[in-house]
């Protein structure tokens, strides 16, 4: 008796299924053996593009109703978002845990998490690998805190499975990493380069003009306060109380209090005596925050533009000269002042400390006297 052979029905150039014409169906081969998935052509291929990361990961491929990647960063980043709009996250930190969520779904896609095991999390930290050990250690905790959502919210039954190769980078690593970079930090020189100018390093005769007077009051908000670019945004008018800046750091909510060198009070009243029909101290030319979180992962940041084309008018290039780079160089200086918990209290940093149980407040001549200190290291 002949065996019955099935005519194999037309499909486009490049189907990624074979046809067994004995079966009548459409198949791949995954490890050695062989899967069907039926003989209607576009069922057959939204069948394999639903199970083929399973089959090759050789892992159960669940049922309908296990969560899926997309479905547990969807109900991730609406918490999160719901957090940021009552103030609770900042824009840049909403940004970071977005891109952290996008990159999951471009590798994982709909793919149930239980699935997900040790081999799968050390091909994603591959693939989220950068020259940066210090970036890739924000990477692998905010993909680990996704995770940890889904467990604590009853999202999944048990915590992932990440192995020993999805760890963070090794102090090691981190510690090779900053000796290769150059200090972010700026010199005396350096900076009068950005508050007033410079003579033309390729031609003696031009002299290329320094920062304008918004900018030169952010860098010296800068040096004198450690304040970064969302501070100066959230900045209001209020917060200048007589000769000193009171008020909360954006990206923690810890307090600070900072004296204001004479240089800085003069910077802000330059540009900024028209503007108290605003809370803010500083706006943009449309009267918006200098700082805006757009669509999506990124953000318009005016300080940091502003800055980068002041580099660019005076020529100047060198690795690591971020804005930022301000904040780390007032603490670098500050720090030889010797007065550590007044350090703290200007930079806003939190001090965790048995001490600081007993300490009730710093006085103001303490703060001036550590301002001070970095203001002598910039003027003379």
């Amino acid at each position: 008796m002949a065996k019955t052979e099935f005519e194999k029905p037309k499909v486009s150039d490049g189907f990624p299924l074979s046809w067994h014409k004995g079966v009548g169906q459409w198949y791949r081969k995954f490890r050695g053996k062989f899967v069907y998935f039926g003989a209607n052509a576009d069922d057959a291929i939204q069948r394999y593009l639903k199970e083929k990361d399973y089959r090759l990961a050789g892992v159960v491929v669940p049922s309908g109703d296990a969560l899926t990647v997309r479905q547990m960063c969807n109900r991730y980043l609406a918490v999160k978002d719901s957090r940021r709009a009552s103030g609770e996250l900042t824009d840049r930190t909403f940004s970071e845990m977005l891109e952290t969520c996008k990159k999951l779904v471009d590798h994982f896609g709909d793919r149930a998490v239980f699935t997900i095991g040790p081999e799968d999390f050390e091909r994603f930290r591959q693939s989220i690998t950068t020259r940066s050990p210090v970036v890739l250690m924000g990477r692998i905790v905010r993909t680990r805190s996704v995770f940890k959502f889904a467990v604590e919210n009853r999202l999944l039954e048990r915590p992932a499975d990440f192995g020993t190769a999805f760890a963070l980078p090794s102090k090691a690593d981190l510690r090779k990493h900053r000796a290769k970079q150059q200090k972010p930090i700026f010199s005396p020189e350096e900076i009068f380069w950005f508050l007033n100018g410079r003579t033309d390093p390729t031609d003696a005769g031009t002299f290329l003009r320094g920062a304008d007077d918004y900018l030169k009051a952010w860098i010296l908000l800068g040096l004198n306060c450690g304040l970064y670019a969302a501070d100066l945004s959230e900045m209001r008018h209020r917060h200048i109380d007589g000769e000193f800046l009171t008020y909360d750091r954006v990206k923690t909510g810890i307090s600070r209090r900072c004296w204001l060198w004479p240089e800085t009070r003069a910077a802000i009243a330059a540009c900024c005596s028209d503007s108290k029909a605003s809370e803010r101290v500083f706006l943009n030319s449309k009267s918006r925050p200098l700082v805006i979180a757009s669509k999506g992962d990124q953000r318009v940041d005016l300080v940091a533009s502003r800055f980068s084309s002041l580099k660019r008018r005076i020529k100047y290039q060198r690795d690591s000269a971020g804005f930022k780079n301000f904040r780390h160089t007032m603490r670098t200086i500050a720090d030889a002042a010797g007065d550590q918990p007044a350090i703290m209290l200007a930079m806003g940093h939190a001090d965790s400390s048995i001490s600081d149980h007993y300490r009730h407040g710093i006085s103001d001549s303490r703060l001036i006297a550590v301002s001070q200190f970095v203001r002598n290291w910039l003027f003379g």
